[in-house]
């Protein structure tokens, strides 16, 4: 599957974090229909074999709360 080069009028962006010490801003992707970020990265192994992957939403400010409501950092198994 190829990356996709443009981002169109969606409204909801998923970001996978390859690195455990990667950053992310929304305001480096300029849009007038993005109103919520997915993020979503590999939570780091501590004596564990099961890969588990932190998720987190970012919102614009206009954006009110909606369903399902995740905890500020939600962890879940693969």
């Amino acid at each position: 599957m190829q990356r996709k080069r443009h981002i169109g009028n969606d409204i909801v962006c998923v970001v996978f974090l390859e690195a455990d010490n990667t950053s992310f801003s929304p305001a480096c992707i300029k849009s007038h229909f993005l109103h919520t970020f997915i993020l979503v990265r590999v939570s780091p192994r501590i004596k564990r074999k099961i890969t588990r992957y932190e998720v987190s939403v970012v919102t614009r400010d206009e954006v009110g709360a909606y369903k399902p409501y995740l905890w500020e950092q939600s962890v879940f198994e693969k």
